[in-house]
């Protein structure tokens, strides 16, 4: 069991150095924080894909990011909305969520708002909420 968190936190570790590289894209940019999301799950080996896709009851733009904690099967989904602003992630997470506050399948983490398709393996939901904050940590 040590072991395996061991081997965990350091794959994480790995993946969050490899997300902080930088890039021509600004962080503060909804495009740029996605590129860098995109970079840093990649990194970790998790495929990622974008959509242009709206949303009903969202009047803001964002630009989406989907995920798969198992990319054969699709009830693993996992979709990132990334706003221009904190306040615009928080006014739409109720119509992306249907919850008004974080737990086990949505989180708002700054301008972003991530919802889980399912509950989530320890590992991938860090990995997923570590490569939100990194890209999230500088300029909002």
């Amino acid at each position: 069991m040590c072991l395996r968190r061991v081997v965990l936190a350091t794959a994480l570790s790995a993946a969050l150095l490899a997300c902080g590289g930088g890039g021509s894209s600004s962080k503060s940019s909804s495009a740029g924080r996605t590129d860098a999301i995109r970079s840093c799950l990649e990194a970790a080996k998790v495929d990622t894909t974008t959509s242009n896709d709206k949303a009903v009851g969202v009047s803001d733009d964002f630009k989406r990011v989907i995920a798969h904690e198992d990319p054969t099967d699709k009830n693993t989904i996992t979709e990132i909305f990334v706003f221009d602003s904190n306040a615009q992630a928080r006014q739409n997470r109720p119509a992306l969520t249907l919850q008004t506050e974080d737990n086990q399948l949505n989180q708002v983490i700054g301008p972003v708002v991530v919802r889980f398709g399912h509950v989530p393996q320890t590992a991938y939901r860090s990995t997923v909420t570590g490569c939100v904050e990194q890209a999230t940590s500088s300029g909002s």
